[in-house]
This record gives C-alpha cells, structure tokens and sequence, in this order.
C-alpha cells in the first residue's frame, strides 16, 4: 500500500470514530464506508 492509501483509511476511520461520538453508526453506514475504502485500494492499485 502507498502512504496516500494508508493516509486515507486513517482519515476515514478517525472520521468514524469523531462522528460516532454524535451520530451512533449503522451497520449500514459501516458497510458502505468499508465498500468505499476496498472500491479505493483495488481502483488504486
């Protein structure tokens, strides 16, 4: 992985967890979230 892939998935999951403090995440929000990062890393790669 690339520093950019890794920066992005930190930036993604410290999102998560801000949010989470206001918005409690559904599993649907989770499972997009996780079908975004994947849809990044293999376009990516």
């Amino acid at each position: 992985m690339s520093d950019f892939q890794i920066w992005l998935i930190n930036s993604l999951v410290t999102l998560y967890r801000t949010t989470g403090i206001n918005i409690a995440p559904s599993e649907a929000l989770w499972a997009m979230g996780v079908a975004v990062i994947v849809g990044v890393l293999v376009a990516m790669e």
